[in-house]
């Protein structure tokens, strides 16, 4: 079988280093660009030194018609707002040649365009992108994503709360009381130095960041909750999203309270959850007793979700794990191209 081609816009983010070590490790796909405007003309290995000996790639400058011409499927990794026009530019002109696009920007991940004036100060402007472009948390929506032409890849916080609270909310065990209280580790901030990523900022240190209902990951993470939500209609479920940044490099761990709206046992928890990702290759429920942590989803595709009922105040308290650049971000991307390839799932991964 003839191997797809993979660019690369954005290539000099950690999530696009991840991408890269993914690509170069797998069967069915090979590089066509792997592009950079700030690291042209030097080695991937030289600015992301863990990728020695694994890839010998050159960071090029970014050509939209180079770019359009040799790939099959993009890879864009870019903040919110910063390339969504010329993304949208990409996604129509790459639609004609039938090529694929995967966005791990924020961009396209909301169906509503007034949302990104309030969550993300930005005027969108391309509503009829948001309506084409398919949600790519793989586990929940692998029917549509294997035809997506424009895929939007999750945030990494709504990635495990949302992977933690779909089989609840669709079984309607909740009253809609959801507190998420979420720790990602100081990667999320990104690679370049800022007053959130300094060691003296995050050794031996856990801070709370946009904390109050401005974190924009909130929208993102009720409008995936309410599509699992049979009362969406006349009750739509809003959370309370608390965000902390703490000491280790990678991952994320969010403990979810989620008062219950019927009297149910540990046990039979289980058996929904089990039931629900019975043919989900990277999730992991924990049998009661045992609870997830970070230590064992870093570096992997994993999510580890478990759970406990305090039954004084009967609420659910379900516990989320995930690599924040990996299942958060780049492994997901790629689990999301596998499929929308014919790959196996896992191709790349393991």
């Amino acid at each position: 079988m003839e191997k797809k081609k993979i660019s690369i816009i954005g290539a000099a983010s950690i999530s696009a280093a991840f991408i890269i070590k993914f690509i170069a490790r797998h069967s069915g796909a090979e590089f066509a660009h792997v592009c950079s405007s700030s690291q042209a003309g030097k080695m991937v290995h030289e600015y992301h030194t863990f990728l020695k000996g694994i890839v010998d790639v050159e960071y090029e400058k970014y050509d939209f018609d180079t770019v359009i011409n040799d790939s099959d499927i993009i890879f864009i990794t870019a903040q919110h707002g910063v390339h969504l026009d010329e993304t949208a530019r990409i996604v129509k002109a790459a639609k004609e040649k039938g090529a694929k696009v995967i966005d791990l920007s924020a961009d396209y991940r909301l169906k509503d365009a007034s949302l990104y004036d309030k969550w993300y100060n930005v005027s969108h402007g391309h509503s009829d992108l948001l309506v084409d472009a398919v949600y790519g948390l793989t586990e929940l929506n692998a029917h549509n994503i294997k035809d997506a032409q424009l895929l939007a890849n999750p945030g990494c916080y709504p990635t495990c709360a949302l992977l933690s609270l779909a089989p609840i909310v669709q079984e309607e065990l909740t009253d809609g009381n959801i507190v998420i209280n979420a720790l990602s580790g100081v990667s999320g901030a990104g690679i370049r130095p800022s007053a959130t990523n300094t060691a003296m900022k995050v050794c031996d240190n856990i801070f709370p960041y946009k904390v109050g209902g401005v974190h924009p990951h909130t929208a993102e993470i009720e409008q995936g909750i309410n599509a699992y939500n049979p009362c969406s209609a006349e009750a739509p479920i809003g959370v309370t999203f608390v965000p902390h940044v703490a000491p280790f490099k990678y991952g994320i761990i969010e403990t979810i309270y989620a008062h219950l709206a019927k009297d149910i046992s540990e046990s039979a928890i289980y058996d929904i959850y089990k039931k629900f990702y019975a043919n989900s290759r990277f999730v992991n429920i924990l049998e009661p007793g045992y609870l997830p942590e970070v230590k064992d989803v870093v570096g992997t595709n994993f999510v580890n979700i478990g759970f406990k009922i305090d039954p004084r105040t009967n609420t659910l308290i379900v516990i989320g794990c995930i690599d924040n650049v990996i299942k958060g971000a780049a492994g997901q991307a790629v689990q999301n191209m596998n499929i929308m390839c014919g790959f196996d799932e896992a191709e790349g991964l393991l």
